[in-house]
């Protein structure tokens, strides 16, 4: 049986990379397996996450993100 998987992070200079790295890392495990897998980026990340994604997933660009209120 093939499910889908849905990572939501954000990825930018001033937060990192790290956790969207990671989630890569899974997501890789999990497309080599067959499950369609979809990454949800804010536009708060920077342009350059979209491509370290998209070889492995599917993409959608979402409004909001960043850093929530103190």
């Amino acid at each position: 049986m093939t499910s889908s998987l849905t990572f939501r992070t954000d990825a930018a200079c001033g937060i990192g990379f790290g956790h969207l790295r990671r989630c890569i890392t899974l997501a890789k495990i999990a497309a080599d397996r067959g499950h369609k897998v979809t990454f949800f980026l804010s536009e708060a990340s920077d342009s350059t996450a979209t491509p370290l994604v998209a070889s492995i997933a599917r993409v959608a660009r979402i409004a909001g993100g960043g850093h929530p209120a103190a």
